[in-house]
């Protein structure tokens, strides 16, 4: 997945926009990271840290 993709990928996924102390936690992982697939992993660990329900696939999202 390319960085630029990540947070409407997220938003798509959680069904909302993300919220800016989440929005605030992916651009400093970013910005702190080397190279393109390690900033991935940096977005999605910082994302995680902040909102454990980014977890969640996209069949236990739905069920709702």
């Amino acid at each position: 997945m390319k960085p630029s993709k990540f947070v409407s990928h997220y938003e798509r996924m959680l069904g909302r926009p993300l919220q800016s102390d989440e929005l605030a936690a992916i651009a400093s992982a970013r910005k702190n990271s080397d190279g393109k697939r390690d900033a991935v992993k940096a977005m999605r660990a910082a994302l995680l840290e902040v909102a454990p329900a980014a977890r969640r696939g996209y069949r236990e999202l739905n069920l709702t």
